[in-house]
């Protein structure tokens, strides 16, 4: 018999966190904490293109939407760990960007409901 298959939606989250982040293994431990409320597909926090330094934010993909609606709904995720020397604090926000590519989706054309009309312009000639 074949195993049932689960729809699959990715989801884009942006994060950020309350501290700067100081080392590969502080940047796992934040992955380690995301993967409680699902699948991750991708992770990746950004780098200073300079100093090569972790930044404060980056983007996780959820394997399934309802995953990533439960972590942005838990505000803020607070990461307790012997790597941090206080409690870190993660806000993960919804994101527009595809998944896979990482391009803004584009946004659904508003229709009017009325056509647009063009003004004529008359020259008023007066004599």
């Amino acid at each position: 018999m074949r195993p049932s298959l689960t729809k699959i939606s990715p989801t884009r989250c942006f994060f950020r966190c309350n501290q700067p982040l100081t080392s590969l293994a502080q940047a796992r431990q934040v992955f380690r904490s995301l993967q409680q409320y699902g699948d991750l597909i991708e992770y990746k926090f950004m780098r200073c293109p300079e100093s090569t330094a972790l930044l404060r934010f980056g983007f996780v993909v959820f394997k399934h939407q309802n995953d990533a609606k439960h972590a942005i709904n838990e505000q803020f995720i607070k990461i307790e760990s012997p790597l941090f020397k206080k409690p870190l604090e993660v806000k993960l926000e919804g994101s527009d960007a595809h998944p896979t590519t990482g391009r803004s989706e584009p946004k659904p054309k508003r229709s009017d409901s009325h056509p647009k009309t063009k003004r004529s312009h008359q020259s008023n000639n007066r004599a």
